[in-house]
């Protein structure tokens, strides 16, 4: 799942535009992996998806502002948020040189598995997943 929030600054009477997004989604499966799912480890994916999507992100914008293409209508949401400004300039012309900052916050909220509590083998570990501890690791017996 992902949410996106606009937010529209005027700086020197033009617009700025600050993205801010929210991605949320799980781990489907790690396969051909010795690394247990820690905390630590998790939140490593977390950073690679931030970043990774924030650099998506960033791209589109550049290469929709290069094809003078406004399909994501931020001109319309200056137009709702600052309509004196929109009215003032022409977007046509002010929109390819708009700055843009992207950030993106990811979340893991699930580790895959579906089962209110299941207890599977890792390596050396078992991992014990349970609607109580989310995910705690004890040594193979």
């Amino acid at each position: 799942m992902v949410t996106t929030r606009i937010k529209i600054l005027l700086s020197k009477g033009k617009p700025y535009y600050i993205l801010h997004s929210t991605v949320k989604g799980s781990i489907a499966e790690i396969v051909g992996m010795d690394q247990r799912l820690v905390l630590r480890y998790i939140k490593q994916l977390e950073k690679k998806v931030e970043s990774d999507t924030q650099l998506r992100i960033t791209d589109l914008i550049y290469k929709l502002q290069s094809l003078h293409s406004d399909v994501i209508d931020f001109g319309a949401q200056l137009r709702a948020q600052h309509y004196d400004l929109w009215k003032r300039i022409n977007w046509k012309k002010v929109y390819p040189t708009v700055p843009f900052r992207v950030t993106v916050q990811a979340k893991i909220i699930r580790d895959g598995l579906c089962a209110k509590e299941a207890c599977y083998y890792s390596g050396r570990f078992y991992i014990i997943v349970s609607k109580y501890l989310p995910i705690v690791s004890c040594d193979d017996r």
